[in-house]
């Protein structure tokens, strides 16, 4: 055996995009991220490289919840290094209040 080592090399995380297998492999790669929230008490759907993360907000409580679920998203994403697109961020509100409301909360 000898003592030589390879160069180093910065690695980058995730799947080749296009291939055959990537959806597979990108599904079992985030696949944690129901786990996570699971602990979280948020519901999350899955499907291929997108998630939809949701709860019913209906006090501060909720509010504060919904964010440490936002915040172990970016940790596991920083761990994991995959960034994620903020550009592909949205909200939906469902309620039976007028938007003027919410704005006042």
């Amino acid at each position: 055996m000898g003592t030589s080592f390879s160069d180093i090399a910065a690695l980058v995380s995730g799947v080749v995009q296009g291939s055959g297998i990537g959806t597979l492999l990108f599904f079992t790669y985030i696949n944690e991220l129901a786990f996570i929230y699971e602990s979280h008490d948020i519901k999350i759907k899955l499907f291929v490289d997108d998630f939809k993360l949701y709860i019913q907000i209906v006090d501060d409580a909720d509010v504060a919840q919904m964010q440490q679920a936002i915040d172990a998203l970016v940790d596991w994403a920083t761990e994991w290094q995959l960034s994620i697109s903020i550009n592909k961020y949205c909200v939906l509100n469902v309620a039976r209040l007028s938007h003027d409301t919410y704005l006042q909360y």
